[in-house]
Order: structure tokens, then C-alpha cells, then sequence
């Protein structure tokens, strides 16, 4: 393999010749020039909108690209051309020859040879001089078997084109094709075999590609996939595994990008130690290529990926140690871009983590970064500086997330995300529009704005996805799901997982994650079908994995089986569990509010099933005030339906139907459809409370109520339905047959057990198939 020049190069300076000649019209410039810079002029992956690598281009390319185009000479086109320009070099002694003279593409009129064609002069300073000179100056370093290798290669690579040439060419020496001629001297024109046995020969060779690349080639693929890797985060696949393998082979050293491509995948694939071993690897390789002087430059960067490898595979300890490091040796180089991106990251693990920053404190060189307001201050101020809008974006939201998980203002949050949003609009900052769409969305479900945040989620999925990285994508689908499920939409919910499996990511992060999420809706599913095997085996599927999923994911786990347990009647195991998750969140000290409400209202719903009212009432009405203060409806919503249904024990009718009534209309706008019956069935208990209290001193305000309990109790029944809660449904049935009771309606309650019957016998016929498929 050459550093540089190969076949396809060598057509490109072809078209060069051709562009000189003045033998391209007009109308035909600017696509030539512009297949020739977008395969000569060297551009970053991470700031192109192009989705494939830039891989050598083939016979084929050159074919798409010219056949189309006429050229000067009458009847001919540019292909035309090219291929007689292709064939013209006939020898290694004319193709020699033609690569030396690369030097006149950038010579003046004056300085070039009599009788040459060329009408336009190159400067040398544009994309195509520096490219002509380049060859020129690497055909010069190239040994005699590499430049031979060379000119085997063309030969191989115009073969294709030999009987169009013919063709228009009859007098051609290569008209005279002899593919069963014994010997050749492929050096000289008169032996015209030469090509059918060099081409038998290069066949033989199995591994080697159809296009043969330069390690230039294979540098700019390597820099494409780690863009890759980087901005989406997942893997590479085995077919471009097998790819980059076959183009590595062709060179006797091996690139050590290939080091860091490894090194992503085993990260990805949650294998720690091998991805520590080729992270080492690479940046040993990288140091030695490079010499001493950028020795400390690498070795920052190697501390920043070994700070987030730490991280990613919770050894945050590790992590803030090789970070703080990081900072000094990025300070010492005076590197700003690392120097921000180890701040912000540094800033965002304290606060997410903010047990580690104690330990932090404790150790050595702690005081490296600073506290957390002098970080964002400082990284907010060095990105106006040096107009580094998406740093100052990142900030912004990094802000905006901490505030609502740890309860702050949501107005304060809101208006983060509206800075960022506006500089990602005016400086065109598209890498950051994802991440601010999914937090606004995020915030919108926490304010209980269920159809706002599903539309953010769409205009995220659906508009911005090609810009996302794979986890926030992921988020993205699965938050979509969660809003499926809990308004009932299970198969809508499950055709959206199927259509965006990671399992061709093969992330083990992501795959867990979306796995557990899947299994966790599966297991409501079961718990409202009463289903207890089957949610057991959900529960059973769910242990390996929770190590290395989503942490919001498997607490959502914790707290389904804490309903499991306490529709099980096991009230004391279910205590058990929600006093382990408070010991584990305190130990933790986790930033997220909604957690340690969720435990609140587990643990109200708990004493209130346990016929504990008293206990869970002061519980109850700590979790409804500390959602009410952080802004979280949702949890506030089931906190005030789990104090009303303490308020109901306690008798207090007309206070729990109070507080339903002021809180109704907001939970139906944001549609939790399990959340509606549930207070749908607390009104109807209050109504029936005031009917009960009332019934002997006011016959028909007791009526009343009556109706109106018969009102909300179908609209419960409804909802229960649609979530496919058997439970509910069951509940709803019993009491509105209690309720035509009441009135002395035989007809009516003896309809109501005939539905109560065939409703169980439904499930039970559900449950035997779902188990029969099972087994």
C-alpha cells in the first residue's frame, strides 16, 4: 500500500488534463470540479452533512460522471475522452513519465514544453495544484516495486473500459488481444497480453479490493467512522469491520486509528478491561508516531476518554481522578476546547453524582476544577469569548436538566432551554436542537402537558434524528412508548419499540436499556391483567440486566414490583423493598425529586391498603407538597389521589371530593388514562360517602349524589377498560351492582354479575392462552 497515490488518483489527474485542454464545455465545469475537490480537498467528518465514508472512486464512478457530458471534440463525450487519455498511457515507461510531468499543472505558459495542449494554468497555491504537487512529490519517494505496483494496478482498473476503446479506436495496438499468450514483458506496448496476464495474476488475489486504496485512503475512512462513533455513539458493523480489515491488510503498518475504532466498539460492547487495554494501545502508538513534542497534547485527550470510559462502567471515582488530571495537563497546553469539554462533563458528574464529589474533596488535587457555579461561569464566559456557541448551548442545557432534577424553578429551567434554543436557531448550532427538544420535552411531561411532549418527541424523531445520537434518539422512542402505554396503546407501544431495535447497534448500554424498558411494560401489562406468573417472569428477565441499564429504567422496575407485591397482599415485603430503594436513594443522595416522591406515594398507598390510614396521611401530604413545590403534576396528581383515598378511610367524604374536583381538569388535559379512572373511582366513592351521610335528613340531595357516583363510576369503568386493568374493571362492576342494589333493581345487579362472571372467565381464558404459548 502507497501513503498516497493509487489508481483512482491517477484518473483524477486525467481529469485535470482533460479540464487543462479546454476540452470541457462550460455547462460541464463545475460538476467536474467538483467530483475532482470533493476527492482532492481534505474536510472533517464531524462537519459534513454526508452520511458515507469517501471511499477511492471506481472505474465506474468516473463512467457516472462523465458519460452524461459532451465534450469539445465533436461526437465525442467526456468519458470518450478520458478513456483514450487512460489508454494512452500505455507503458510504465509513459506512465512514469506522466506522473513526473505533474509539475507543468501548476507552470506558467512560458515554462512549459513546446507542443503541449494545456490552455489554463493551475495556481499552486488552489486545491488543484497542491494535489498535482503532491503526487509529483510522492511518486518521487515511491521505490521501484511500489510504483510498479502502481502502474499493475491502473492497468487492472482501466481493463473494464478496453472494449469500448477498441471500439472507437480499431487501429489500436490493443486491438490485437491475446488472452492465452504465454509471456509478456508487461513493461513495453508490442507484447499486448500484457493485460490479460497481469489481470489473471492480480485475480488470483482473492482478499484484495476492486478499488485499491493508499493509506491516506484508509486514513480518511478511519477519521469518518470515528465521526461516527463519536456523534451517535454506537458501533461499528461487521460488514464495515470486514471492510476496514481487508483495506488495513494491504499495508505492512497498521493505522493506529484502527486502535481507537476497536476501542470504541469494546467500550460500546461493555467490555471494560479490553477497552481499557486498546485505549492504551492506541495513544501508545499515537505518541510514538507523532514524537516527543505532542506527547502531552495525546496524553490529555487519553485522560479525557479514560475519565468517560470510568464513568460510563460506574467507577466514578476513577473517573473524577483521571478528569481532574485531565484539567491540569489541558491547562499546562493551554488546550481551551478539552480544558471546556472536561469542565462541563466534570460539572455535570458532580451534580448528577454528587456523593463522588465528597470523595472528590477528600482527595488529591480536588481543587484543580473549582466548585460547580465558578465551572459554569467560567466555561459560560470562555464560549462567548471564543464564539463557541455549542459549548455555550451544552452549558445552558446541562443547566437546565440539573435544575429540574434536583426540583428547581421550571420557569428557570424554561428559560435555559429558550437561550439555547435561540443559539442554536441563530448560529445554526444543529448538533444541539436534539438534546434541547428531548429536555423540553421532558420538562412539558413533568409539568403534565402529555400531548406537548409527544410532540416534541415527533418533531425530534421524526425531523432531527439524523442529527441525534443514538441514545437520544433511544430516550426519545422509549419516553414515546411510556405515553403509548399509559394511556392504554400497548400495541402501538410495542410496533414502536419493534421499529427502532438497537440491536444492530450492538450497544450493550442501549440494548439493555431498551430491553428492560420493553420487559417493564410488558410487566404492567401483566399487573393489570392480574397476571402474576407472567409478571414474575418479566421480573425474573429483568435482574441481569439492571446493572447495566437506564437508572430511570430500573427504578420504574423497582416500583412495578412494589405494585406486584402489594397486589399479591405481601404488604410486608413490599415495605421491605420501598425502605431498601429510600436507603439506596439516601445513599446516593440522588438529585432526582421525582424518585423519593415516587417512594412517598408508595409508601401512603401502602399504610392505606394496610388500613394504616393515619400513618400514610402526613406521608401523603409531604409527597403532594414537595410535587406541588417542584412543579411535577403527575406526581402530584397520584399524591392527592393517594391522600384522598386516606381521607375517604378517615371519613372526610367531602375533602376528598373537594380536592379531586380542583385537580380533575388538569389531569384530563394531560391524559394519564390510569390516573383518571383511579380518581374517577375516588369520586365515586366520595359521592356515596355525602349520599350515606346525607340519607336521613335529605332523601333527594342523597339521590343526587347517587346519580352522580353512577356518573363517575362509568366513566372509571371506561377508563379501566381502556388500560386493561382487570382489577378496576372488576371493582367498578361490584360496586355499581352494590349501587343497584341500593335502588332495588334485581334486573340490573343480576346484569352486573353476568358481566363480573364473564369478565373473569375472559381473563382466565386470556391467561391459560398466554401461558400455553409460553410453555
Amino acid at each position: 500500500m502507497s501513503r498516497f497515490l493509487t489508481p483512482s488518483k491517477i484518473c483524477i489527474l486525467l481529469l485535470v488534463q482533460l479540464y487543462r485542454d479546454g476540452n470541457v464545455p462550460s455547462k460541464s465545469t463545475i460538476p467536474l470540479l467538483s467530483f475532482i475537490s470533493m476527492h482532492t480537498i481534505h474536510r472533517s467528518p464531524l462537519n459534513t452533512s454526508n452520511q458515507k465514508p469517501l471511499t477511492p472512486p471506481s472505474i465506474e464512478d468516473f463512467e457516472t460522471l462523465l458519460q452524461s457530458h459532451e465534450s469539445a471534440v465533436p461526437g465525442r463525450s467526456l468519458y470518450h475522452l478520458f478513456v483514450d487519455h487512460l489508454w494512452a498511457v500505455h507503458d510504465f515507461v509513459t506512465f512514469t513519465a506522466f506522473i513526473q510531468d505533474q509539475t507543468s499543472v501548476t507552470a506558467s505558459l512560458q515554462e512549459q514544453t513546446e507542443g503541449s495542449r494545456a490552455k489554463f494554468v493551475c495556481s499552486p497555491t488552489s486545491p488543484i495544484g497542491q494535489f498535482a504537487r503532491r503526487c509529483h512529490l510522492e511518486s518521487v519517494r515511491l521505490q521501484f516495486s511500489d510504483a510498479y505496483q502502481l502502474w499493475e494496478d491502473l492497468v487492472v482498473l482501466r481493463e473494464p473500459t478496453r472494449d469500448g476503446h477498441v471500439e472507437r479506436n480499431p487501429r489500436s495496438a490493443y486491438a490485437s488481444y491475446l488472452p492465452n499468450a504465454a509471456s509478456a514483458n508487461l513493461l513495453q506496448l508490442e507484447q499486448s497480453s500484457a493485460s490479460a496476464i497481469l489481470l489473471d495474476r492480480m485475480n488470483k488475489q482473492d482478499d484484495r479490493p476492486s478499488v485499491p486504496s493508499s493509506l491516506d485512503d484508509v486514513e480518511k475512512v478511519l477519521h469518518f467512522q470515528l465521526g461516527q462513533l463519536q456523534k451517535f455513539g454506537s458501533r461499528v458493523s461487521d460488514e464495515m469491520k470486514a471492510e476496514l480489515r481487508t483495506m488495513v491488510e494491504q499495508g505492512a503498518s497498521k493505522p493506529s486509528d484502527m486502535h481507537f475504532i476497536n476501542f470504541f466498539d469494546a467500550w460500546r460492547s461493555g467490555a471494560y478491561n479490553k477497552a481499557i487495554e486498546l485505549l492504551h494501545r492506541y495513544f501508545d502508538y499515537t505518541m510514538e508516531s507523532q514524537g516527543t513534542d505532542h506527547i502531552k497534547t495525546y496524553h490529555q485527550y487519553a485522560l479525557l476518554h479514560l475519565a468517560v470510559l470510568h464513568a460510563d462502567f460506574g467507577c466514578y471515582g476513577e473517573a473524577i481522578s483521571a478528569m481532574n488530571e485531565c484539567i491540569a495537563t489541558a491547562r499546562e497546553n493551554q488546550d481551551a476546547r478539552c480544558l471546556h469539554f472536561s469542565l462541563s462533563w466534570l460539572a455535570h458528574l458532580r451534580k448528577a453524582y454528587p456523593e463522588f464529589s465528597r470523595l472528590e474533596n477528600g482527595g488529591e488535587g480536588s481543587e484543580l476544577a473549582g466548585n460547580e457555579n465558578d465551572i459554569i461561569t467560567f466555561l459560560q464566559q470562555k464560549a462567548v469569548e471564543n464564539k463557541d456557541w455549542a459549548t455555550l448551548s451544552s452549558s445552558l442545557l446541562s443547566q437546565a436538566e440539573v435544575i429540574v432534577e434536583s426540583g428547581g424553578s421550571v420557569a428557570r429551567a424554561l428559560e435555559q432551554i429558550y437561550q439555547s434554543s435561540y443559539l442554536n436557531s441563530l448560529h445554526n448550532v444543529a448538533s444541539m436542537i436534539p438534546s434541547q427538544l428531548r429536555l423540553h420535552s421532558a420538562i412539558f411531561n413533568r409539568l403534565g402537558q402529555m400531548p406537548l411532549a409527544e410532540h416534541y418527541c415527533k418533531v425530534m424523531y421524526h425531523i432531527f434524528s439524523q442529527d441525534a445520537s443514538r441514545p437520544d434518539v433511544l430516550n426519545v422512542v422509549l419516553q414515546s412508548a411510556h405515553m403509548h402505554s399509559i394511556l392504554g396503546q400497548y400495541e402501538e407501544a410495542y410496533e414502536l419499540l419493534r421499529q427502532n431495535d438497537p440491536s444492530k447497534e450492538r450497544t450493550l448500554r442501549l440494548e439493555n436499556t431498551f430491553n428492560a424498558f420493553a420487559a417493564m411494560i410488558s410487566l404492567r401489562r401483566a399487573l393489570h391483567h392480574n397476571d402474576f406468573f407472567v409478571a414474575e417472569e418479566f421480573l425474573r428477565q429483568l435482574k441481569p440486566i439492571r446493572q447495566t441499564a437506564d437508572a430511570g429504567v430500573v427504578f420504574e422496575t423497582h416500583v412495578l414490583e412494589i405494585e406486584l407485591l402489594m397486589k399479591q397482599g405481601k404488604l410486608a415485603s413490599a415495605f421491605d423493598c420501598i425502605e431498601k430503594q429510600v436507603v439506596e436513594a439516601k445513599a446516593a443522595n440522588s438529585a432526582d425529586i421525582v424518585r423519593r416522591i415516587k417512594l412517598l406515594i408508595l409508601k401512603a398507598r401502602l399504610f392505606a391498603k394496610a388500613g394504616l390510614p393515619t400513618k400514610g396521611f402526613s406521608i401523603a401530604m409531604r409527597a403532594a407538597s414537595s410535587a406541588q413545590r417542584a412543579m411535577i403534576m403527575p406526581a402530584m396528581w397520584e399524591a392527592v389521589g393517594a391522600l384522598c383515598v386516606i381521607l375517604i378511610d378517615l371519613g372526610e367524604f367531602g375533602a376528598a371530593r373537594s380536592l379531586v374536583d380542583a385537580i380533575m381538569p388538569q389531569v384530563l388535559e394531560g391524559g394519564n388514562t390510569t390516573t383518571i379512572a383511579h380518581l374517577y373511582m375516588i369520586l365515586t366513592d366520595s359521592y356515596v360517602g355525602l349520599a350515606g351521610k346525607s340519607a336521613e335528613s335529605d332523601q333527594r340531595e342523597s339521590s343526587s349524589h347517587i346519580d352522580a357516583a353512577f356518573i363517575y363510576l362509568d366513566r372509571a369503568n371506561e377508563a379501566y377498560i381502556k388500560v386493561e386493568d382487570l382489577d378496576g374493571t372488576l371493582e367498578s362492576l361490584m360496586k355499581k351492582a352494590m349501587l343497584y342494589k341500593h335502588r332495588d333493581d334485581e334486573d340490573m345487579v343480576e346484569e352486573m354479575d353476568r358481566l363480573y362472571n364473564s369478565t373473569v372467565q375472559e381473563a382466565e381464558r386470556k391467561q391459560s392462552a398466554m401461558h400455553g404459548q409460553n410453555s
